[in-house]
This record gives C-alpha cells, sequence and structure tokens, in this order.
C-alpha cells in the first residue's frame, strides 16, 4: 500500500487573523481504501485473538470497488453468518464464502450473479491479503467465495486466469496470527468436495458430530472506519500558531499581535500502519510591510538581497527571523525624494517613475544602491523655503513639495530646488553652526540648517547675512586655494568659525 500525498501549500496570513482551518484528506489519500473495514468473528476464540480485520480496497481507482461491493451485499445479507473455512492448504491460501453450517453438514451459499474481474498488479496476491475465489479458466466467475493468502503467491495467482483479484488486506499482525491459527487446523479429507477442510475432531474418533468442529464465524461485518489519521510531528514555533487536529481536519489558531513563521509538519497514518508526512509554513505578517521598502530603508542588506538573487522572499524572511528582534526601521526611505534627486543626473528617474514609489523603490534596491545613487540629494525643504508661491500652496508639507517638484518643479517649471542659499543661512549665526556641530555629514548639516529655517528662522525674521566674497577677502590666505575647490562659505562653518576668523 502507499498514501498519495498533494503537498499542503504554505499558508500566508495578515497579523490577528483568527484561525484557518482546511481537510487533510485534499492532500493525503490511501488510493486503495475509503475506509471500509471488514471483521471476522471467529466462534472458536482460542484460534489466534479470534477475529480477522481486513481493509477492504474499495476506492475507485487503485481499488477493486465491484469486488468490494460484491462482497458487502453477501454480508449485509446475512450469508456469511456460520460460514466456514472449507479449504486449507499449507502455506499457500485458506478459503472460505462457500459454504455455511447448522448442524454436521455444510450447506453451499446461494450465489449472486458473478462479479466482473477487477485483477490489478497493484493489488498482488501478498501475505495476508484477502482475493476472491473464482473458476478455472473463467476470470470473471467470482462469486461469494474468498481465500486469505498465507505466503507470497504473487508469481502464481498474478499470472494465471486473468489474475485473482485482492480486494483487502489484514490491518495487523495480530490478524495474521488469527490466520496462521487457522492454517494450523488438522485438514482432512472427507470427500471429493471437501478434500482439504481444516476440523477440530478427536484423533482418536475422527467423527464430525457437532458444527463446534468446523472453522467457522459467527457473523462477517464490514464498518466504516477513518481511511487516515492524523498526528501533529512539530510546530516550530508554537507561540505564533496553535495546530489542532481534529480528525480529518486540521485548525491552525493564531495567537494575538504575533508575526513569524512557523514549520508545520504533519504525519498521515493509513489503516496498516504506514505513513507519511508533509510539512509546510505558516507566516504571519504586517499587512502594511513591504519587503522592498524595508531594503531600501536597511541598505545594507542589498548585498545580501543581490546574492539572493534579487529575492524579495529573501528580505521578508530577514524581517521575520532577525530584523523584527534587531529594532530595524520598516519604512523610512522616501521613495519620491530618491526620484527626485535624480535631478542632479539629468532627472532620469523623475521621467520614467514619476510618483510611482513603488517602482521607485524597487529600482534603488535593484539598481540605484549598485550605482550609487544619491537618495537625499534633493531637499524637500529648501526646495519649499526657495519659493514663496509653494510655501504658500503647501505650508511646511514637505511630502507634497517633492511631489510637486517631480510632477511640475522640475518639467517643464524648471525650478532650481536649491534656489534657497541655506549654507549661507547656516554660517550666518554662529548659534546655529554650534547647534548643527554634532552633524558630522556635512550635507545633513545643511539640511538641518533648511528645516530650521522653514520652522523656526522664519518666524524669528532671521536674515542671511554671510557673503563668500568678504570672507575671502576678509581673509586673504584663503583666496589661492579657491581654484582648487575650496567653498568659501563650507569653510567658514567647518572651520572658520571655530578659529575666530573675520567675516568682513
Amino acid at each position: 500500500m502507499t498514501i498519495n500525498i498533494n503537498p499542503i501549500g504554505d499558508v500566508t496570513v495578515n497579523i490577528n487573523t483568527d484561525q484557518t482551518s482546511f481537510n487533510l484528506l485534499s492532500n493525503f489519500d490511501d488510493p486503495l481504501t475509503t475506509g471500509r473495514v471488514a471483521n471476522f468473528q471467529l466462534y472458536n476464540t482460542s484460534l489466534g485473538n479470534g477475529t480477522i480485520n481486513i481493509v477492504l480496497f474499495d476506492q475507485a481507482g487503485a481499488g477493486a470497488p465491484l469486488t468490494t461491493q460484491n462482497f458487502e451485499n453477501y454480508v449485509n445479507d446475512g450469508d456469511y453468518v456460520n460460514s466456514i473455512i472449507h479449504r486449507s492448504v499449507q502455506n499457500f491460501v485458506i478459503q472460505g464464502g462457500g459454504y455455511t453450517v447448522e448442524d454436521r453438514t455444510p450447506i453451499p451459499i446461494t450465489t449472486n450473479p458473478p462479479v466482473q474481474n477487477e485483477f490489478s498488479p497493484i493489488r498482488s496476491n501478498l501475505r495476508g491479503t484477502i482475493a476472491m475465489a473464482k473458476q478455472g479458466g473463467d476470470p470473471n466467475s467470482a462469486t461469494s467465495q474468498w481465500f486469505f493468502n498465507l505466503a507470497n503467491n504473487s508469481s502464481n495467482l498474478d499470472n494465471q486466469n486473468g489474475g485473482f483479484t485482492v480486494f483487502g488486506q489484514v490491518l495487523s499482525s495480530a490478524d495474521l496470527t488469527t490466520i496462521d491459527a487457522i492454517a494450523a487446523v488438522p485438514v482432512f479429507n472427507p470427500n471429493q468436495t471437501f478434500n482439504s477442510i481444516p476440523l477440530f475432531l478427536d484423533s482418536a474418533n475422527p467423527t464430525v458430530n457437532s458444527p463446534d468442529n468446523y472453522v467457522r464465524f459467527s457473523q462477517i461485518t464490514v464498518a466504516q472506519a477513518d481511511e487516515l489519521q492524523f498526528t501533529l510531528a512539530d510546530n516550530s514555533n508554537p507561540d505564533l500558531v496553535n495546530v489542532i487536529i481534529n480528525g480529518q481536519d486540521i485548525l491552525l489558531d493564531y495567537l494575538p499581535n504575533q508575526i513569524g513563521s512557523a514549520e508545520i509538519t504533519i504525519v498521515a497514518t493509513n489503516l496498516t500502519g504506514e505513513q507519511v508526512q508533509d510539512t509546510f509554513t505558516v507566516t504571519v505578517i504586517d499587512p502594511v510591510f513591504d519587503p522592498a521598502s524595508y531594503g531600501a530603508s536597511n541598505p545594507d542588506l542589498i548585498p545580501f538581497y543581490i546574492n539572493a538573487g534579487y529575492d524579495l522572499g529573501f528580505l521578508t524572511n530577514h524581517y521575520l527571523t532577525s530584523g523584527r528582534f534587531e529594532g530595524r526601521q520598516v519604512d523610512t526611505f522616501d521613495e519620491y525624494r530618491y526620484t527626485a534627486s535624480s535631478y542632479v543626473t539629468g532627472g532620469d528617474l523623475i521621467n520614467t517613475f514619476g510618483l510611482n514609489g513603488v517602482e521607485a523603490t524597487l529600482h534603488y534596491i535593484n539598481n540605484g544602491y549598485v550605482e550609487g545613487r544619491p537618495t537625499t540629494a534633493f531637499d524637500p525643504v529648501r526646495y519649499l523655503i526657495s519659493y514663496d508661491d509653494l510655501r504658500d500652496a503647501f505650508g511646511n508639507d514637505t511630502a507634497a513639495g517633492t511631489q510637486h517638484f517631480i510632477t511640475n518643479g522640475f518639467a517643464p517649471e524648471g525650478r532650481n530646488p536649491s534656489e534657497f542659499p541655506s549654507d549661507r543661512y547656516l554660517a550666518s549665526y554662529g548659534d546655529l553652526i554650534t547647534a548643527f556641530e554634532y552633524i558630522p555629514d556635512y550635507a545633513a548639516k545643511i539640511e538641518s540648517a533648511s528645516n530650521h529655517y522653514l520652522f523656526n528662522g522664519l518666524g524669528e525674521r532671521r536674515q542671511i547675512t554671510f557673503d563668500p566674497n568678504a570672507y575671502l577677502n576678509a581673509n586673504p590666505d584663503l583666496i589661492p586655494f579657491v581654484p582648487a575647490g575650496l567653498d568659501p562659505t563650507q569653510h567658514y562653518i567647518l572651520s572658520g568659525f571655530a578659529e575666530g576668523r573675520p567675516t568682513a
């Protein structure tokens, strides 16, 4: 026997989802049976354990549904009550289903029309299987009689008379023990009809004088059992999801306020004890999480993302397994500012993406980072304070200012996003130079000056008083360095102010 697997698909849900459930029979199937089990109850309970349990191969396709239905018809009609084993051949078969006994003489069972032969090599005549008996030379002649294979008879019975149809198999070794106990009952040859019938007889007086002399069944019944039993083999993250198996159904019960992933392994066991397993992944995510934004917000991860074949799943997995525990930010990347910053290279990203932030973010992690593109060359505050009409229109809304530059300011209006001299504003006030001294990056220092002017300087009516030419005239020792790229304003902010140099 074998169990077919249709792999369980991975499950992804949003945080604080209540539950997910599905029927595991959609993923596992014993192709031979639907779970029908026949129970052969012996009068003589000292034979083995007094019973034989057989799983019936009744499922259409790989099984023998016509044969099992034929067998169940005889069962349902009570034809097998007091039926006997009338043939026993050492290391071959024990056969029954043909006769009942009420007193001392076997009586033939009234048969139904023959059943069509359903032999298949995938249901071979192996030890412990039950198959239909039939007349020689007629593959479709089986009626009520059946036999248990005591040994591996496949080389013989699979290859004659169209093959003998196996329609079931013992459930356990205990059932095999009972079959073997029946086979150990002494065989007698009272006449041509019964030339190998097992009988309980007194060796001193071998005479049949009671029904108890026969190996007989008090009854044979068929009941429905679960085709498969399911158990949980492993849950790698019980703090994320509780896995409950109820019969053939699995329930995934998610714990509140948790995100992450769990590997779930399910074991399926069929009626004969054969097992298979399948593993699937449960992932609970925050619906606002965007792996591309996470990567762009943490550019140190981008090389690993690229090495992983530009797999966004790598970024999601990193956040679930590491990033959230490290306190990493998930969305600090300003995709519009990145797009606007391309004005320094001719505005290629502005022309390509416009306000498509999703594509801009993907461009950064796929291309822009490696190309060394600036992400903050565009200063939205500086853009707003450069133009009174924008400040009147948008106030302090830097996001709106950035989007305006992308849609209108760069083209067709051709506005200069750095019109306002934020560096000269900073150089004009020693208190600001001191206040922003802790910022090591010069561009960030100037950006802080832009912010100060918008949110404070305007209200304080601060003016720009620093003149780089006047600074050079007051410090002639600096003039020779100007051709080499010296920026007088930058020099004053970074060095001249601390040195106490005059500004005019």
